[in-house]
This record gives C-alpha cells, structure tokens and sequence, in this order.
C-alpha cells in the first residue's frame, strides 16, 4: 500500500519441490588421440533442471581413486569436453558427475579408453578390415582326445606359414583371422563329437596358435563371428518329436534345446566350458531348429568379409546346431563349404545313428590391445603387413 492508500495486485508463484536426481546420465567418447579424449555428457532432469558436468578421470576403476578434473555450468542436457594433456599409449577411465539446481547429482558409468598409441593406429583403425598383420603364434601341439572327439587320438601341430589378416576392429581387442585353412584336419564323430565340437576346435587354436607376448588368444571362427556382418536370418523353427528320442548329452544344457518338458539354462550354440560324453534317450524331444544354409553373397555382407570368409575351402565353424527331418532331430556341427556355403554335418540323430566327418581348422586370434600396439610400420599388404610390437 502506498501513502495514498493504493494496493498491490495480487501476485502468486507456485514452487515445485525438486526430489529427484538427474536421470539418463551417460558418457560417450566421441575422438581421441595420442594425448587427449573427447567425450559427450548426456542427462535430463524433469525439476530444478541442470545445473553442471563434472568432468572426472582415473588411471584404475576403483572409485576412490576418480578425480574431477573440470566442472563445467550448463543447463542443456548434453555437454561436450576434451580431456588433455594425457599420457601417450595409456588407459584411462572416464565417468561425470551431472548436477541439478537442488543440489541432486547422479553418477554415470565408467567408459574405458586408452589414447591412440596403445593398441591400433589410426590408419589401421580407418582401413583395418582385411588388412594383413603380422602376428606369428608360439608353436605348439595339441592331441585330441577318442574320449571326446568320438572318433580316435589324433594330434596337431601350429602351422607356421598362416598369413593373418583383420576381421574386426575395437575399443580393446583386435580379431584377426587366418588367410587359409589350417590343415591336419580335424575328424568328429557321434554323439562325443557334437558334445565336444565346439571345445575342441576352440581348444585346439587356443593351444596352437596364442601368443601371450601380445595378449593373442586363439579360438575357432564360430557362427556368431558371421552373423555378425550377415543380414542372412537364421532357423528358428521349434520342433517336437516323441519317437526317435535319443539325444547326445550337451543338447540338455543347451538354450534352445527342451528335454522331457525343462529347457536347457546354460549355453548358446558356441559355448562349451566342460567335456560331455554319452548320449541319452527322452521321453519327449523337443528344440529350435538352430540349423540353417546360405550362400553367402553381397546381398547378405560387405564384400570385405565375404572375402575374408569365402576362401574356397572347406573347414569347421566351432556352432553346435540342430535340423529337424521328418520324425526326427540331427545333431551337427556347422562348416563351410568350398562354394562359399554355410552348412553343417551330421554327427548324431536321434534315431541314435552315427557319422563323423573331417576337415580343416579356421582359426581366430583376439589380441588384447593393452599389451599390442599395431601398425607403427608396414601398409597392410600382403608383402608388407601391419607390424605387432608387444608394449
């Protein structure tokens, strides 16, 4: 009121209680270099609104050990920043801490980077896949085992003349696939042989063709390795049969098998960490067809992998998988053909026939690229290859 007895309008605010933190907080590298790294923060915050991003880092992933290095104000839901003057070659863990106007803050998770030395060059990281590498295994021999192959002792020894070219490229590990088969081949047969298909071509690189120098660690192509750059579908039929019931003994643990009404729990179609043997006969047999066949082409992949996979050979693939014919289940183990087909062999029915079947090895290396650098010399052709120096 005023000397002349004049009154105010009325004024009214409403006030919102903010009770809650920030929300779809996350952290993304989006560059990087030898000495610096480039991240975007995200998050949202539907009261008091954003107010700050911590920026944080670490040389471990322990919590306590994170430091802010810059809190920047801003109040939009995204914010970008360069961590610098980084170590060259080195690991790093990143995370934010974003704050809202009530003082709430939420913490995201860690991201892990390494600055550009350590591990892969640019080039490489631009023009990778298919490229040749340098990497030479630690020779070694494998014996596989009648117990578990299902069809007799048979031994193994690294063959030394495998070139290794690029099959994909990340953050942390670099997968390299050999150029050609590598021969003896490998017999598997029954139910012992689709039980232990998958471990023992695993198994058997791993021996033959790791080198711990450089983190490498051997495997055998498997399907999922395809299916990654393949737009080709899979089986997916789910198929029941009461006859013809027998079953080799893996089939129980696998995700898409169901023996006498309980699904398996354990394993996909390339996982196996145990030895199984015997086979067994079910009341009610029942299961996804897993199996499938494709001619790989440019409808279905980039050319760079259709090369890198189609070699003209044929060799195993380290999947399980099974076919339904009329009343009953087979029991395989996927392979490609030397038309560039993937396809399978039978080893098992379930009518509790039996087969085997030999043919060659495909080996995988996975390098961990915190103790490989690759590529600080050669041009990734076939004469002059990518180098691999141990850090």
């Amino acid at each position: 009121m005023d000397s002349e007895g004049n009154t105010s309008e009325a004024s009214v605010q409403i006030i919102s209680k903010d009770t809650q933190a920030p929300a779809d907080v996350a952290l993304t590298v989006t560059t990087y270099d030898k000495t610096s790294i480039t991240v975007n923060a995200t998050g949202t915050d539907q009261g008091s609104g954003i107010i700050s991003y911590a920026f944080q880092i670490s040389q471990t992933e322990n919590e306590e050990d994170f430091t802010t290095v810059e809190t920047v104000a801003s109040t939009e839901n995204s914010c970008a920043y360069t961590y610098t003057g980084l170590t060259l070659g080195t690991r790093y863990y990143l995370r934010v801490i974003v704050t809202d106007i009530a003082g709430y803050s939420t913490v995201s998770d860690i991201v892990k980077r390494s600055t550009q030395d350590n591990g892969v060059t640019d080039t490489v990281l631009a023009e990778g896949i298919g490229k040749y590498v340098d990497y030479a295994p630690t020779y070694a021999t494998y014996s596989s085992n009648v117990s578990y192959n299902g069809y007799g002792n048979q031994t193994f020894s690294t063959v030394t003349t495998l070139r290794w070219k690029i099959l994909f490229v990340d953050e942390d590990t670099l997968t390299l696939i050999s150029d050609t088969i590598a021969y003896p081949s490998l017999r598997l047969g029954g139910a012992n042989g689709y039980n232990n298909g998958v471990k023992l071509l695993n198994e058997a690189c791993y021996v033959m063709y790791s080198n711990s120098a450089y983190g490498a660690v051997g495997r055998s192509l498997d399907i999922e390795d395809i299916e990654s750059v393949s737009s080709y579908p899979g089986a997916t039929l789910n198929s029941i049969i009461t006859g013809n019931t027998w079953y080799p003994n893996i089939f129980k643990q696998e995700k898409t098998g169901f023996v006498d009404n309980a699904y398996g729990t354990t394993l996909d179609l390339s996982e196996q960490t145990d030895w199984v043997t015997g086979y067994t006969q079910a009341n009610t047999l029942k299961g996804y067809e897993t199996y499938y066949e494709y001619r790989m082409s440019t409808s279905y992949m980039d050319s760079t992998y259709l090369n890198l996979f189609n070699i003209s050979n044929f060799y195993w693939i380290a999947s399980r998988c099974v076919r339904h014919l009329d009343d009953y289940f087979s029991f395989c183990i996927f392979l490609m053909n030397n038309s560039g087909i993937v396809t399978s062999v039978e080893l098992f029915a379930s009518y509790s026939n039996y087969d085997d079947y030999s043919t060659a090895i495909r080996p995988v290396v996975e390098i961990d690229l915190s103790k490989a650098t690759i590529g600080r010399t050669g041009d990734g052709s076939l004469d002059y290859p990518y180098s691999i120096e141990a850090q």
